[in-house]
């Protein structure tokens, strides 16, 4: 603008540069330095890189076309016969065509995905920038500039040269001051060459000066000196980024290779999709996880579409919309995936965009896929035992309180029987106040039934099981079965050959079967099928790991089969719980199955329904095979009496005492009644004749009957024991099943059972 020589030239008499190539410099160095400033810099800075680009470009049209536009003194005028110039102002061809490619190169050099490009554009810059100053230095003419045209400037070189190596040596994934300290080649590189290019400019400068001075160095000594110290430092550039480069390309491949051995190791399906395209590259592992080859899997997003399960589809896709817009860096999901066989594959997704526009627009996604069928499963089984594990738990629990009521209402049903017998005899069977009590009678022993199905659901019922063949249990209650089921429903009997043994209480089973065939009966509507078949089975690990209820090992199944109308799965979820019934009101109590479940469950066996509803029910009870032999047929028995014996009562319900004294007297014994262990050791230690026999509750407040039992043997060692309860309890009975020379009646009785039960162990 001042038309100031020294400032626009190095040295007098060497070529100046033009004002349109210091403007090309100023657009370049602002396209370089704006471009991580802000949203915008970068379509700022692809304005200045086409603006410099445009420069060079008509500069180019004039010299080749001869033309003369006006553009070059447009701005500022050049003074004619200008050192090196050919026309006024304009720049050298050369310098044009740095400019054009520089333009280019640092438009690419905005995209990382072109960054590859714009070195490589880069690159003849830098040489044209380089064969000027050679020619400087050699005094070669042709390489300052072409034929009479315009030269470039020494300046300008040196210039090109540094806006060249500014691209060459920037990392794609880095800003500027990233690459300076980061651990890259270009960051190592540029480290040691900054200082250089800083500090020696200063050094040849102060030695040219003392040249000039001192009439030892001419300007061509110090132009040659910086040449070639430029071409040390080019040299250096050169081996040094060629090593760093070699290191980071071995680095780069033993880290490929080890991504290669995770994701063979972690037995990953690898995908990249090109998001423009639509185009997903897969590794073979993908392919592999659904039954296919690389070759057959279509490689694109429609292909994938079409292997997605429609309600994963749906479920995921707002997910990954969310991603592609930017909102979440990543997303991870679980999908279902079609295998080529036909059957579902559970895969877990992970993705992230690895690429975007400008704009924010997603170009690239990339992620692996795990095949995780097996861990599905795996946590369906978990979830279907810990659900089958809830029902256990929350059946002993019901148990325990059904168990707990019925054995406080047996002993008031005892009561009320007790007394029913007693006043029955007293009154004429023809008085209105008979019939009365015998509806009491009726009453009570109903309401005592239900007690013992609640007793054992909950398996609080004392049993005696004996080794028992199923086959002729079954034959021999199948006419009364008959009779129960109904002509409308045809009974089908397949006993099962040489079967084994069970250990099981003979009316416990006759339970469980007429049960099931009343629950049968009530399935069906109209006419019907029911079947019942025995047989052997094992039962091994594999059955019991999807069947927490079951135990390995020799067993004997009961099953029962009605073409009814089924069940669905909320009702066989509840089924076995006390007072669940699907029938209407008043013609259930709702603890048939319960009592069946109790009852198998305390014979230590399982029981195991399939049901769908319209397609009829199964039930297949499992007892387990006993070793011993079945006892023989006991003979007819003949009815009780009663018998001048004493017997010491003990009952701690004083109700209960008092009428079953009575009970016992009007039987012919002599009573002793004590209401706690401690008044039955008085009345034994007080009494001078004989007590045949000990008749006491098992569960007492201050010690139960079995210690009151042995304390009392110790006084009276003849003295015969018979214990009562409303429910089992251990200390008589092991898990509810008594021994052979256990005495016991359960709670409630009548006269009729009591004679009996007495009269046995008296005898016995």
């Amino acid at each position: 603008m001042f038309d100031l020589p020294t400032l626009k030239s190095v040295l007098p008499g060497i070529v100046a540069m033009k004002a349109n190539t210091a403007l090309g410099f100023v657009l370049a160095g602002l396209s370089l330095v704006i471009v991580t400033r802000g949203p915008g810099s970068l379509l700022a800075s692809r304005a200045l890189a086409s603006a410099t680009a445009l420069i060079g470009l008509l500069t180019l049209a004039q010299y080749a076309f001869h033309l003369d536009l006006g553009i070059d003194q447009m701005l500022f005028q050049e003074p004619p016969g200008a050192v090196g110039t050919f026309s006024p102002g304009r720049m050298a061809a050369t310098t044009a065509l740095a400019f054009l490619l520089f333009g280019l190169a640092r438009w690419l050099a905005t995209s990382r995905r072109t960054m590859a490009s714009a070195q490589l554009v880069a690159l003849p810059v830098a040489l044209l920038g380089f064969l000027s100053i050679a020619g400087y230095v050699c005094g070669a003419t042709a390489l300052v500039g072409i034929g009479s045209y315009t030269q470039m400037a020494v300046h300008t070189a040196a210039l090109f040269m540094v806006l060249a190596l500014g691209l060459l040596l920037r990392d794609p994934a880095e800003g500027f001051m990233q690459a300076v300290r980061g651990d890259n080649p270009s960051g190592w590189l540029l480290r040691r060459m900054l200082p250089v290019l800083l500090v020696v400019p200063l050094v040849i400068g102060w030695f040219g000066v003392r040249g000039m001075k001192d009439g030892q160095w001419t300007p061509r000594f110090a132009v040659a000196l910086v040449v070639a110290l430029l071409v040390v430092v080019l040299m250096s550039i050169t081996f040094w980024a060629a090593r760093r480069l070699s290191r980071a390309e071995e680095a780069l491949r033993e880290n490929e290779n080890r991504l290669q051995l995770a994701v063979r190791g972690g037995n990953l399906g690898t995908w990249d999709w090109d998001i423009p395209s639509g185009r997903v590259a897969y590794n073979d592992r993908w392919a592999e996880m659904l039954g296919y080859s690389l070759g057959e899997i279509e490689q694109n997003v429609s292909g994938w579409e079409r292997l997605l399960h429609p309600d994963d589809r749906l479920r995921n896709q707002p997910v990954l919309e969310a991603s592609l817009r930017g909102d979440t860096a990543s997303w991870s999901w679980e999908q279902r995936l079609l295998h080529k066989d036909g059957h579902w594959v559970w895969v877990l997704g992970s993705g992230a965009v690895v690429s975007r526009n400008p704009d924010g627009t997603a170009l690239r996604a990339a992620g692996t896929h795990l095949d995780i069928t097996e861990r599905k499963q795996a946590e369906e089984a978990r979830a279907k035992l810990e659900a089958q594990l809830l029902q256990s738990r929350k059946m002993e629990s019901v148990g325990r309180l059904a168990g707990g009521v019925a054995h406080d209402f047996n002993n008031m049903l005892g009561v009320i029987l007790g007394h029913a017998a007693l006043a029955l005899e007293e009154v004429d069977p023809a008085s209105p106040l008979h019939a009365d009590l015998k509806e009491v009678e009726r009453a009570a022993r109903r309401s005592a039934d239900l007690t013992r199905q609640l007793l054992a659901f909950a398996r609080k019922q004392t049993i005696k099981p004996v080794a028992l063949d199923l086959n002729p249990t079954v034959s021999g209650m199948l006419k009364m079965l008959r009779r129960l089921l109904g002509e409308d429903i045809n009974l089908t009997w397949r006993p099962g050959a040489g079967l084994w043994l069970t250990k099981v209480d003979p009316s416990q089973f006759e339970q469980v079967l007429v049960n099931l065939c009343v629950n049968a009966r009530d399935a069906i509507t109209g006419v019907g099928q029911l079947i019942i078949e025995t047989g052997n089975v094992t039962i091994d690990e594999a059955y019991c790991g999807t069947h927490p209820d079951a135990a390995p090992g020799e067993f004997i199944k009961l099953v029962v089969s009605d073409d009814g109308r089924g069940m669905d799965r909320e009702t066989l979820s509840h089924l076995f719980e006390p007072f669940f019934t699907t029938k209407v009101m008043g013609k259930g109590t709702g603890l048939g199955l319960a009592t069946i479940y109790g009852i198998v469950k305390q014979s230590a066996g399982f029981i195991n329904v399939y049901s769908e509803p319209g397609s009829g029910s199964t039930f297949t009870v499992y007892l387990p095979r006993h070793l011993g032999q079945a006892l023989p047929e006991a003979a007819a028995a003949t009815p009780a009496v009663g018998g001048h014996e004493t017997v010491l009562l003990v009952e701690d319900e004083p109700g209960l005492l008092k009428v079953t004294g009575r009970m016992l007297e009007r039987l012919g014994y002599t009573v002793l009644a004590a209401g706690t262990p401690g008044e039955a050791l008085r009345l034994a230690g007080e009494h001078s004749g004989q007590i045949h026999l000990l008749l006491t509750d098992v569960v007492m407040p201050e010690m139960n009957g079995p210690d009151l039992a042995g304390r009392l043997g110790v006084l009276r060692p003849q003295l015969k024991r018979m214990f009562m309860s409303g429910y089992t309890a251990n200390v008589v009975a092991h898990h509810g099943v008594l021994g052979d020379d256990v005495h016991f009646i359960q709670k409630p009785f009548n006269a009729t059972d009591l004679t009996a039960a007495v009269r046995a162990a008296l005898d016995g």
